[in-house]
């Protein structure tokens, strides 16, 4: 719920705004731009910022054997090797691992990953090679992106013909309406992942996904579907 307050509600109050106050194409492109820009400079910078603010340290040893294990995932997996970085997390619960940045991406495992057996570890990194070889944050970079660009003018065109009132609930439903989209292609990929990793060493994930079994009752509005549903997918 947090996702649709910060990123859609929130936007568009402030583009109904500008419908109703400023209704310049000029200036809608101007504050289309400041939130790309927020959108994306974390992007370009993810990989040295992720390995900045590793708040506790990163553990040598474990990155070390783990990058042979990913090295050899990569050459069957068929993915250019990525960094890997295996540290310790400050917080109970953070997750096992992730893929920030593009090119090179860069692969954060925590600690407890590698405390799991090596298949369910063999298991999560194939998942995120899955992230890497379809390009999952850049498409979902540029559809976050396209999807505001696209909205200015049509809301732009709407102030036209329609009464402000209505052109400011349109700004409000069209904002809430690209988060949903964006929430929708984000679950897309963690299953296409998740059948990368399937494909290539069937079982695994999966078991991997038993393990977080009582995580089971995550909204929708969440980044990650339910472990139970991605099981269910897999079988």
């Amino acid at each position: 719920m947090r996702k649709i307050l910060l990123e859609g509600v929130i936007p568009g109050l402030l583009f109904g705004g500008w419908i109703v106050l400023v209704p310049s194409l000029f200036f809608g492109l101007f504050l289309a731009t400041i939130l790309a820009a927020g959108a994306l400079v974390p992007t370009w910078r993810s990989a040295r910022k992720a390995r900045r603010s590793l708040e506790i340290g990163i553990d040598a040893d474990r990155t070390k054997s783990g990058e042979r294990v990913l090295r050899s995932l990569c050459v069957e997996a068929g993915v250019e090797l990525p960094e890997l970085v295996v540290y310790n997390p400050k917080l109970k619960g953070a997750v096992y691992a992730a893929v920030v940045g593009h090119s090179p991406a860069l692969i954060l495992c925590s600690i407890p990953l590698f405390d799991l057996p090596l298949r369910e570890v063999k298991g999560a990194l194939l998942h995120e090679l899955g992230h890497i070889q379809y390009r999952h944050l850049l498409k979902r970079r540029i559809l976050n992106v396209g999807t505001l660009y696209l909205a200015i003018p049509l809301l732009w065109i709407s102030h036209l013909y329609l009464a402000a009132p209505i052109c400011f609930g349109l700004a409000l439903g069209t904002f809430s309406l690209r988060v949903v989209l964006r929430i929708a292609y984000e679950h897309f990929t963690e299953y296409q992942a998740d059948m990368f990793s399937h494909q290539l060493l069937p079982g695994a994930f999966k078991e991997f996904l038993h393990r977080q079994g009582n995580l089971g009752c995550r909204s929708w509005f969440s980044s990650h579907p339910a472990p139970a549903s991605r099981i269910s997918a897999l079988s």
